[in-house]
């Protein structure tokens, strides 16, 4: 394993200026540009680039709000009621736990 810090340290204080005044003590100046360049060169040039991408999450509850209801209230044409055969075969069809999953992740895609 390298060590980072006594590298880096000796970096510093290669880029370091001091000067000593009678009375008033040290004085240090640093060539931050000369640094810069020097950590840069060191630590940095030529390595590859890492490009993240973090893919968005959303919740179900973010999805079903009020805004994205009313957009599709717009967007619908006015519907019919179901008849209760049509209502009782959608309860059947939809017993499952899985089944309900799949049906809302359905949803959620077209929303």
């Amino acid at each position: 394993l390298l060590d980072y810090e006594h590298h880096l340290l000796s970096i510093v204080l290669s880029h370091c200026h001091y000067s000593l005044h009678h009375g008033k003590g040290q004085d240090v100046t640093y060539d931050y540009p000369a640094l810069e360049k020097h950590l840069v060169d060191r630590f940095i040039h030529g390595k590859p680039l890492i490009q993240l991408e973090i893919p968005q999450v959303v919740y179900r509850k973010d999805v079903y709000s009020a805004m994205t209801f009313a957009n599709i209230r717009k967007k619908v044409k006015p519907q019919v009621k179901l008849g209760d055969r049509e209502q009782k075969d959608i309860i059947n069809e939809l017993r499952t736990t899985q089944n309900l999953r799949h049906c809302l992740d359905d949803v959620e895609i077209i929303i």
